[in-house]
């Protein structure tokens, strides 16, 4: 049983690849192979972030909303201030208020 004394660090001191992390460095292996990959990767997600949030103000100015002053900012008002009337109208919810102390 003394070949079975392994800890899992020696275990897993085979599996490094070549893409970081490995067992001497320590730490988890890389997600993008080199900067310029991950910089590709990070552009991505915001051009999707910046879709979504055309496809969300889109179907907020389609949508009949309650209240007229929130209608006439999310019809009329430019993407910022469309976006600053929805946030001021769901801040304002009673559930985004901090609870009453007893």
């Amino acid at each position: 049983m003394a070949g079975q004394d392994q800890s899992s660090r020696d275990e897993t001191r085979h599996l490094a690849d070549g893409r970081g992390g490995s067992p001497s460095a320590g730490g988890r292996p890389r997600r993008w192979p080199t900067p310029a990959e991950k910089h590709r990767a990070y552009r991505q997600r915001q051009r999707e972030g910046q879709r979504l949030l055309a496809e969300l103000l889109t179907a907020v100015r389609d949508a009949s909303l309650e209240g007229r002053e929130l209608q006439k900012a999310a019809v009329d008002g430019d993407d910022l201030e469309s976006l600053q009337a929805l946030i001021r109208h769901y801040q304002a919810r009673h559930w985004c208020r901090p609870r009453k102390e007893d």
